[in-house]
Order: C-alpha cells, then structure tokens, then sequence
C-alpha cells in the first residue's frame, strides 16, 4: 500500500494474492473499470486506485486492509528508512562523564531515532524538490508531520525507537536533531558536558523551511 499523488494504492502483489486473479485485473484494466496508477517493471511496483475497483473487490480490499490508509501513508517512510552506520558508531563510542560506554539498549535505540530522522528528512526534501520542479505549493508541513507521526508505531516494529508521537513534538525533535545531530537523543543523565555546538549557514537556512 502505498499513496501516490494523494490517491491510495495497492500493489499487483497484493491485489492478486487473495482478492482477484491476475487475468480478471489486466482484463479490467483493459477496459478502463480500474485505474492503474503506475505501471510494473525495471524495479518499480505495478500499482492501482484503491477506490477505482469495482464495489466487489473494493469492499474485499477494505475487508482485508481495515487500516488501508494508515498503511498507504506510512509506506513511503518505511521503504526510506535504512541503519545509520555513522549514528551507530558515534553512540557505540560516546563516552559518559565517568567514563563508561551508553547502555547496548540505548546505543540501538539512539541509532534508530537517528535512521528514522534521517528518512524524514529524505522525504521532506523529497516532497520539496518535486512540488519546485513541477511549480506547486510545497506539502505544508503541518499535512507531512502528522503523516510521519502516524508512521511511527509501524516504524517500531523494524527500529526500536523513542521518538514523540505528537506531530509538533515530532517536528521540533527534528528541528533539534538538524541542529544539534546525534546528540539530541542522548538522555541529559547521559551527557558528557560536550554537547555544545555552532550553527553553520546551511544548517540555519534548513531550519528556516520547517
């Protein structure tokens, strides 16, 4: 599942799987009762309008898919999402005031705030950079961070964060995160004093489009 253009898709993979045979989609497709919104091949994923299926199949994809379009909108975050070896490796190494190591738990748990933040920062310039190209008002950052909230129980299940589930909270940690990188996650118990960092001119322009 996946949201294209603000229409909810659902795979070939998906569609074909239990709902309806392959022969009975290229078939409807054909003659113009479903809209397929992306073609297949060369690494993309065939996908159609979740709402341009016949009631019978639409009904049966809704049967199936209870939370359809909480998935269609977490799925760009989710597929953007990859392990932050840098993050890893800064926590892995931090040291506290005494001189010991972060706890194993929080090295990982850091480290997948850092992944997670690094993938909402790839789609918001994402989003940016096209409606620019294509000379459209940008996705109002309001609409994308209350999507990448809700992104965020389904983000858990592969990246055991501790990320805020408020949309402005989740915003304002990010607008942290840019400013202070890796640091900002560590628990103020934590810190070594060091945490002290100067702004540069693109990281003060960036913060000025959130």
């Amino acid at each position: 599942m996946e949201t294209v253009n603000g229409t909810i898709c659902i795979s070939h993979a998906e569609l074909t799987g239990r709902i309806i045979t392959t022969a009975n989609l290229n078939n409807l497709v054909r003659r113009g009762r479903v809209q397929q919104v992306q073609k297949g091949g060369n690494g993309r994923t065939a996908l159609y309008a979740v709402e341009s299926l016949p009631m019978k199949w639409r009904t049966e994809v809704y049967k199936r898919y209870p939370d359809l379009q909480e998935q269609a909108e977490s799925r760009e975050f989710i597929d953007t999402v990859e392990p932050d070896g840098a993050a890893l490796n800064f926590y892995q190494t931090y040291k506290l005031a005494d001189g010991r190591n972060l706890p194993d738990d929080k090295v990982l748990e850091y480290a997948s705030n850092a992944a997670i933040m690094n993938a909402f920062r790839r789609c918001w310039d994402a989003h940016v950079s096209k409606r620019q190209r294509t000379g459209k008002k940008a996705v109002a950052g309001k609409e994308f961070w209350s999507r990448a909230a809700a992104a965020l129980p389904r983000l858990a299940d592969r990246f055991n964060h501790s990320l805020p589930g408020s949309p402005r909270r989740l915003q304002m940690k990010f607008a942290e995160y840019v400013r202070d990188g890796y640091v900002c996650f560590i628990s103020g118990k934590f810190l070594n004093g060091n945490a002290g960092k100067v702004l540069t001119d693109e990281q003060t322009g960036y913060l000025a489009t959130l």
